[in-house]
């Protein structure tokens, strides 16, 4: 598989700087470049594809990004953005050119994966011929509206939520695309759920400890959260990243307190 990520705005129609949307010091230009770059980093590196990088530097204007896929040179392409929004919207939305099934299932998987990554609403995948670089391309196309910069700007400010949100745009075109993962030892995360793999293969209906605490896989081998039966007792799985009474607890971890109502791993 041949594909293209590109950075939304960088350069406007008459050649100076255009930021895209603008939170404070914070500009869509300079988030979306850094998810983007991870996107691609991750897909050549964990599944292999032949993944470009294209308006890292804001070199190309819209018209110009356009021009570049006139051809089927690529098989696929994804333009990373963050939504403007009025301070209040959240969550991810993914846009596709309407009738473009592969383009759906694109788009589905990506805003599947972004929301469960970044822990936002999943607005979905969404049809629609207003975007040039989805209406006016050759190749299978999305936009991906990764966050709103108002409401989710604390998702992405950093380098890390630039990293998780690039990651998991990667994860979800790699489902989409049916690209196998190398990274097949430990997580894995495919689509919006989670995995644990030895030798190669999920582990399914037991327990695993990783970094001091305990995850139980389903029986198709995803990791569990809510409240869930095993062998005839309950147990709560986190259902969310959060920290309780200051102690960190991931998402799906074992969570057991001691007779002082502490966590305990």
């Amino acid at each position: 598989m041949k594909c293209c990520i590109l950075v939304g705005h960088g350069k406007g129609s008459s050649g100076g700087y255009d930021p895209g949307a603008v939170n404070g010091q914070y500009h869509e230009f300079r988030i979306a470049r850094e998810i983007a770059k991870a996107a691609a980093e991750r897909l050549r590196s964990v599944y292999h594809a032949d993944s470009g990088l294209l308006n890292y530097d804001g070199t190309y204007n819209l018209p110009e990004r356009i021009a570049r896929f006139q051809d089927h040179a690529f098989d696929f392409l994804a333009e990373i953005h963050l939504n403007a929004g009025d301070g209040t919207a959240s969550g991810t939305e993914v846009y596709y050119f309407p009738g473009d099934n592969a383009g759906q299932a694109y788009a589905r998987n990506v805003s599947g994966a972004v929301s469960a990554a970044l822990e936002i609403p999943n607005r979905g995948a969404k049809g629609s011929d207003y975007f040039g670089i989805i209406r006016e391309t050759v190749p299978t196309a999305v936009l991906v509206e990764t966050c709103f910069i108002g409401k989710d700007l604390d998702k992405v400010k950093t380098a890390a939520g630039q990293l998780a949100a690039g990651n998991a745009i990667a994860d979800g075109i790699a489902v989409a695309a049916g690209l196998q993962s190398s990274a097949r030892e430990g997580w894995v995360q495919a689509s919006s759920a989670w995995y644990w793999y030895e030798d190669g293969e999920p582990v399914k209906d037991v327990w695993r400890k990783s970094d001091g605490w305990w995850y139980r896989l389903g029986p198709d081998g995803k990791m569990l959260t809510g409240l869930v039966e095993v062998d005839g007792k309950g147990y709560y799985l986190n259902q969310s990243r959060a920290t309780v009474g200051g102690v960190y607890v991931p998402q799906g971890a074992c969570v057991v307190t001691d007779g002082s109502g502490a966590i305990v791993k």
